[in-house]
């Protein structure tokens, strides 16, 4: 009887495991179907998968389960869990993501703490000035560096202006297409001198959706670099940019941080 009544017992766990695992990939496939509904299928955000996730995958890859399972049960795509398969079948080691954002910058050097006291000291100014400064003597400081090698020996003092939280944050989405950075750039090389650069970057996987030369920065064409940007990645939820006039007024689009994007413009 105690044989009998465990083997029931096996059978029950095994059905309610498999239960949870219906309601979890019934849960994931409902709130994804519910976004596209909502957006549409071009402006469908894939999440990013940690390194517990991708560990997860695999194992469940090497049980014999098959790619199309796995990638519903996480919500990425199929092509997504394929490459990571590939990669670990070949290479024989589980992909690690590497960690988002640019390196940090090392500290300063005592040269350049030095330089930046002489010239203080020389003439005390502001940051923006003592950095002009640097640069016709042939310091390369930056005037980041400046303020950080000012402010540790009490040269500035902190401003209730910069330090507030701004209503926006830039590269802490989540998901990829949730928001593009744009701006134009005035080209300094030789090469291209008088030229403008129209760049737009996605917040997420800092990834250049669109970007091209002009000899004007005008809003006809940023809105023609990004209907490119669009054709190939998508439509994003949101756009940030400054305040120039070929994003805000009557020569450009609206611009608001955090507010979603007119599609019939594009």
């Amino acid at each position: 009887m105690s044989t009998i009544y465990l083997y029931k017992k096996v059978i029950v766990l095994s059905s309610l495991c498999s239960v949870r695992k219906s309601c979890r990939l019934a849960e994931a496939k409902s709130t994804r179907q519910d976004y596209i509904k909502l957006y549409g299928r071009h402006r469908e955000v894939i999440p990013k998968l940690t390194d517990k996730s991708i560990r997860y995958a695999i194992r469940q890859l090497e049980k014999g389960r098959g790619t199309k399972v796995v990638s519903e049960e996480l919500n990425v795509t199929q092509r997504h869990i394929q490459r990571l398969w590939a990669e670990y079948c070949k290479t024989g080691t589980i992909h690690v993501q590497g960690q988002a954002g640019r390196p940090a910058n090392p500290p300063p050097s005592e040269q350049e703490i030095q330089a930046v006291l002489d010239v203080h000291n020389r003439k005390p100014e502001g940051v923006v000035r003592t950095a002009k400064r640097l640069r016709k003597e042939g310091h390369n400081i930056s005037r980041n560096c400046a303020y950080k090698i000012m402010k540790s020996k009490d040269m500035v003092a902190d401003s209730t202006v910069k330090t507030k939280q701004r209503k926006w944050v830039r590269y802490e989405r989540i998901y990829s297409n949730a928001m593009w950075h744009t701006d134009w750039h005035a080209m300094k090389d030789s090469r291209m001198k008088g030229l403008n650069l129209i760049t737009y970057l996605d917040d997420a996987s800092r990834c250049v959706t669109g970007a091209a030369l002009f000899k004007e920065a005008t809003s006809v064409n940023a809105v023609a670099v990004l209907r490119q940007a669009v054709n190939r990645f998508g439509i994003p939820a949101t756009i940030l940019s400054d305040n120039g006039s070929c994003f805000v007024g009557g020569g450009g689009w609206s611009k608001e941080a955090g507010r979603p994007l007119d599609t019939n413009s594009v």
